[in-house]
């Protein structure tokens, strides 16, 4: 049997569109690719024409959860575990992140996206990455940087290539 790698991603919570843009532009500053950034939330969340920091371009896509609508995410590694967990029959954004958080943490992260808030999953190869991703975070988030590590499916990469288009317009 193939033993698939975790992904490694710091993950900052944001009030609004406004403050996760600054850090995006402020990540890119600090060396972290584009393509490594997701954003999660409800669509209400993101202005209708995304004028996106740093070149960053995508469409966003829509998670179709039972008992979560409206919630989407931005493409790639993050979008692609999740619509896995969907397809397998989680019922909810939270039954999503169950499969690889704790269920408080799943919990938390399903009610500050149903209040409103939106999330940036930045995805980190190594130690290095991972202080420079938490420090650019840290500058405007919410409540804190957490760390998560999920397990992709066996089709997905966790070493930043999945197929599916990135943020910046490269498959």
């Amino acid at each position: 049997m193939v033993e698939r790698a975790d992904a490694r991603f710091a993950v900052g919570d944001f009030a609004d569109w406004q403050p996760a843009c600054q850090t995006v532009n402020e990540l890119a500053m600090l060396g972290v690719r584009m393509d490594v950034i997701s954003f999660l939330g409800l669509r209400q969340g993101f202005p209708k024409q995304i004028a996106a920091p740093q070149g960053l371009h995508f469409q966003l896509q829509d998670l179709a959860f039972r008992s979560s609508p409206g919630v989407v995410c931005s493409p790639g590694l993050l979008a692609d575990c999740l619509a896995e967990r969907l397809a397998k029959g989680a019922a909810s954004l939270g039954d999503a992140f169950a499969h690889w958080l704790l269920p408080r943490q799943a919990s938390r992260i399903q009610k500050s996206v149903d209040d409103g808030i939106l999330f940036l999953w930045v995805q980190v190869f190594d130690a290095a990455e991972e202080r420079r991703a938490c420090r650019g975070l840290l500058a405007h988030c919410l409540t804190g940087v957490e760390v998560h590590d999920l397990k992709p499916a066996l089709g997905q990469k966790a070493n930043g290539g999945t197929g599916s288009t990135s943020p910046n317009g490269a498959s």
